[in-house]
């Protein structure tokens, strides 16, 4: 329970969310535009957590706005702000998040016509969704792999994991399987120092079990060593999409926006001064 604590008293103290599993893709097998799911969340590093759905009574219950490609969904904020303390979305990688007086969207980044501006198609269909009436209040977040605006990567470790295996296939050519099972062994870990560390000792034990000497495997892993030290402080400070949350506390709903390691207030404000990051 740190975690969501964190969240109503201390969220300054978390700097970096990686969502999986549904949290990061949509629930497919929803049928509403939204519902309510328990959460676990666990800690990665110091200021670093996973979030992950789970089933059962010692999580902590969520409201999810759900996601799916080329469609909006949209929810009333009265079908949970009554009987929750969070609600969550699935993080923004291309993606829009409306918030208004009543209402919260996820616009899918590939929502409308191919052949308009992204801003655009989000605008109408954001527009459609809200029954073509103007709201009172809004507040809009995206962050997108457009030119100009916040560069978009996946999960960090996933990353992490990649530039691994590159830099294994280039240490050790003759054993691509060798790379695609490091791959495969670190795509979970997250994108830290202990995670090179637990890369580097598996790169030592592949290259043993496939008969390299002990000198021959520990220069190898150096050399994905030194590719995963230069790289990790660029990667860490790369976007990994918006985590979106709403928090009740004495009444009262909140609502902000994490990207890249600093909180936002994203409370809807009156539409003649709302703001988008498009």
């Amino acid at each position: 329970m740190i975690f969501w604590n964190l969240l109503k008293v201390a969220k300054d103290k978390i700097t970096t969310v990686e969502c999986k599993g549904i949290l990061r893709a949509g629930d497919r097998s929803l049928s509403t535009h939204g519902a309510s799911i328990y959460v676990s969340a666990k800690k990665i590093s110091a200021t670093c957590w996973e979030l992950t759905k789970q089933d059962g009574p010692d999580w902590t219950k969520v409201y999810l706005l759900n996601y799916s490609p080329k469609r909006v969904t949209c929810v009333p904020r009265e079908a949970y702000e009554n009987d929750h303390d969070f609600f969550i979305t699935v993080e923004l990688s291309g993606c829009r998040f409306t918030i208004t007086d009543h209402s919260v969207l996820h616009i899918a980044a590939d929502v409308g016509a191919a052949y308009e501006a992204g801003n655009v198609r989000r605008d109408k269909a954001e527009h459609l969704a809200l029954d073509r009436k103007t709201p009172n209040l809004r507040r809009r977040v995206s962050v997108t792999e457009r030119p100009g605006t916040q560069f978009y990567v996946g999960l960090k470790g996933e990353r992490l994991a990649e530039i691994a295996k590159n830099a294994l296939i280039r240490a050790w050519p003759e054993n691509i399987y060798a790379a695609k099972t490091l791959w495969t062994l670190s795509k979970s870990y997250s994108a830290s120092p202990d995670a090179i560390i637990r890369i580097t000792n598996s790169v030592i034990n592949l290259a043993i079990a496939e008969n390299k000497s002990r000198d021959d495997a520990t220069r190898i892993a150096e050399e994905v060593k030194v590719v995963l030290e230069h790289e990790l402080p660029t990667l860490i400070r790369m976007t990994t999409g918006a985590f979106i949350v709403g928090i009740k506390t004495d009444s009262i709903w909140k609502y902000f926006a994490l990207i890249d390691g600093h909180w936002s207030d994203i409370d809807p404000v009156p539409l003649s001064s709302s703001s988008s990051a498009d």
